[in-house]
């Protein structure tokens, strides 16, 4: 498995300990750093790197909050893409009914597995499962409906149906490219790990140097930095960690399909 595909596949708590962990290791190498600066330089004015540290603390923060505002914007968008794609298998499920039988009663069974496998899978947090079976379903689907409009009058709207069939489509691949192929890149991972070990290690170089013991505080800024983290990672893997896409659009199609 790749560097990014680890990060990936970390657990959100994986994710919180090694933010923790790295922050800390830096946090008391630079301390251990500012002390040994301290000794050699007693008697001379201590250096002043308190500016350097608010800079790299804001620089940090507002990394941060630029990617988790990225994040948050792609959440939302996939909310409003299952809400669309919700309402055009509504729309394919009704216009199944001009259908000739029997392609009528195949389509709209297949329609209703596709609802039920969708919402089974990723409550159950099979985000793979499910695409893959989305797509085999989708194959079905088409199929039939081609052979369907075949065989119906020439008084059927073929094209209207198979609008709406191929929009479900559409919206099924936004939906996973949004979901699955647009999320952090490598590069911005690593970054954002750099940059937070570079601000610790600075901030504990700091307090080495000038003798503080605000050891409670550091602590506590670490824990807010690693909990942010923690949350954008759960905001880039959507379907999979804590921050979920409510499925009510589909669940009430389910219903009506139930019906």
């Amino acid at each position: 498995m790749g560097a990014h595909g680890a990060i990936l596949e970390l657990p959100l708590w994986g994710v919180f300990l090694v933010t923790i962990g790295l922050s800390l290791a830096a946090l008391e190498a630079g301390l251990v750093l500012g002390r040994r600066r301290r000794k050699q330089a007693e008697g001379e004015p201590a250096e002043d790197v308190g500016a350097l540290v608010g800079a790299m603390l804001g620089l940090l923060g507002f990394v941060l909050a630029i990617t988790f505002g990225t994040q948050l914007s792609r959440f939302d968008s996939l909310k409003q893409l299952e809400l669309e794609e919700a309402a055009s298998i509504h729309t394919t499920w009704l216009q199944a009914d001009m259908l000739p039988s029997p392609y009528r009663e195949h389509v709209k069974e297949l329609l209703k597995d596709y609802v039920d496998i969708r919402i089974e899978k990723v409550r159950d947090r099979q985000i793979r499962q499910a695409i893959e079976i989305s797509q085999e379903l989708q194959d079905e689907i088409w199929a039939e409906a081609i052979a369907g409009t075949e065989q119906g009058s020439d008084a059927f709207p073929k094209e209207l149906f198979m609008e709406s069939l191929t929009e479900m489509v559409k919206l099924h691949e936004r939906r996973v490219t949004v979901g699955v192929h647009q999320g952090m890149p490598l590069a911005f991972w690593l970054a954002l790990i750099l940059l937070t070990v570079m601000t610790m290690a600075v901030t504990g170089y700091h307090g080495g140097v000038s003798g503080s013991s605000g050891s409670l505080v550091r602590l506590l800024t670490v824990v807010a930095f690693a909990l942010l983290v923690m949350l954008i990672a759960d905001l880039n893997r959507p379907g999979q960690g804590l921050l979920r896409v409510r499925q009510l659009p589909l669940i009430d199609i389910q219903s009506r399909m139930a019906e």
